[in-house]
């Protein structure tokens, strides 16, 4: 199997875990809250998350991520904010998804202080690149991301409600961002990297890792 085709397989794989594990750290602080029912809405469910918006969640991420490099939230995890203790434990269920990327990207540092230079090495230092990446832009305080979610928990209702009504386009006008504007995407990049390198990931092994990933994908 060509170096490229194992690393595209890798790092989607890793990608797909590190997002199940993100919405199971959303399902399990809910369930944690009161709603008992996350469970029966397939909130632990590995698949049943892909199947709560397959092209939102699954497919356009992925497609972005392999097309532009950009590590964008996917999946949604159910849950029934009126069955939740308070505003705070509401705080806690938004900010429990960043929580578990981190621990993945954790356990993905550990493994590649391990491994020997080469083609693993650079797939899981460009995993924990994307890692970084998703986390960031999880945090942002824009509608339909975890940092606002942990924010406006705490907002007026109907202040909430119409900012969540302004999600879809507030999503368009940050991928239009970081597209249109190199700028902008070179400091989300750099800030990647930085953080990276401050958990111990060299920098050559990310770029190494991205140039076999984006093998057939750019010119």
């Amino acid at each position: 199997m060509p170096d490229h085709v194992a690393t595209k397989l890798l790092v989607l794989g890793i990608w797909f875990v590190s997002v199940y594990a993100h919405e199971l750290g959303h399902a399990m602080a809910a369930y944690w809250g009161g709603d008992r029912a996350v469970r029966d809405r397939g909130g632990f469910s590995p698949i049943q998350i892909w199947f709560n918006n397959p092209w939102m969640g699954l497919v356009l991420p992925a497609i972005i991520l392999m097309f532009t490099g950009f590590a964008f939230p996917g999946a949604a995890t159910r849950v029934n904010r009126s069955s939740l203790r308070d505003s705070g434990v509401v705080s806690l269920v938004f900010l429990a998804g960043p929580a578990a990327t981190l621990a993945i990207t954790a356990a993905l540092v550990g493994i590649t202080f391990v491994l020997s230079p080469g083609l693993l090495r650079t797939a899981l230092a460009l995993s924990v690149f994307l890692n970084i990446m998703s986390f960031l832009l999880n945090l942002l305080p824009l509608p339909s991301l975890d940092g606002f979610g942990a924010i406006g928990a705490h907002l007026p209702g109907r202040v909430e409600h119409w900012m969540y009504r302004a999600a879809v386009p507030t999503m368009v006008l940050l991928v239009l961002l970081l597209f249109a504007v190199p700028q902008a995407a070179a400091k989300l990049t750099d800030a990647c990297l930085r953080g990276a390198t401050l958990v111990g990931i060299e920098q050559r092994d990310v770029i190494e890792g991205f140039q076999r990933f984006t093998v057939g994908l750019t010119r």
